[in-house]
């Protein structure tokens, strides 16, 4: 499992768990309750990881979305031999 999707696994562990809490508590006099989800989707949202195309990026550029990911698979010369991002030796954690 590479680790995105382990992250993704977590996230949706997260999700359905705070979902819970909520349905199970709804009607109930906890003040709290919607502070404790802020906190928990905060923390979801701290769990993605931002890819990127790191080929031919210069200092001080910010990478970019794959060629794969928006149907230009021809304007790269890495993506004409694979089939998702995640195979590419560039595309890395930005």
């Amino acid at each position: 499992m590479k680790n995105q999707e382990k992250i993704d696994a977590l996230r949706s562990a997260l999700e359905r768990a705070l979902y819970a809490l909520k349905i199970r508590n709804i009607g109930k006099p906890y003040a709290c309750l919607d502070e404790v989800f802020a906190e928990g989707e905060h923390a979801l949202e701290k769990t993605k990881l931002k890819f990127g195309c790191h080929c031919d990026l210069e200092d001080g550029q910010e990478p970019d979305d794959c060629v794969l990911n928006v149907g230009s698979r021809f304007d790269c010369t890495y993506a004409e031999n694979i089939k998702c991002p995640e195979d590419c030796e560039y595309w890395r954690e930005s």
